[in-house]
C-alpha cells in the first residue's frame, strides 16, 4: 500500500520553518535574497509557500540559514502525514 502525502501541508511545513530559520539567523528577506543571489520576492514566496522550493535552492537555504536537512525533512514528512521509513 503506498504512504499518502498532503503535499500542501508538508510544503506549509517547509514554508514557515524557512521562515522562522530566517529570522533566528536575524536576516530580512532581502539580506537572504543577497545571500542566495536572488530576488527578494523568491525568499517571500518561498516563506509563504507560493512557491515550491528546488532541490538545490533547499540546499542553499539550509547552509545559509544553519538548518539540518534531515531534522527539515522529518519536519516535512511529519506535518505531511507519512510515516513509513521509505
Amino acid at each position: 500500500m503506498a504512504d499518502t502525502w498532503d503535499i500542501d501541508r508538508g510544503a506549509a511545513a517547509l514554508a514557515g520553518e524557512l521562515q522562522a530559520a530566517r529570522l533566528r539567523q536575524g536576516l530580512s528577506q532581502r539580506e537572504l535574497a543577497e545571500h542566495l543571489g536572488m530576488a527578494q520576492s523568491f525568499v517571500g514566496k518561498a516563506e509563504t509557500g507560493t512557491r515550491r522550493v528546488a532541490a538545490v535552492e533547499l540546499l542553499l537555504l539550509a547552509k545559509i540559514l544553519d538548518l539540518d536537512l534531515n531534522a527539515l525533512s522529518e519536519l516535512v514528512r511529519k506535518a505531511a502525514g507519512q510515516t513509513s521509513e521509505r
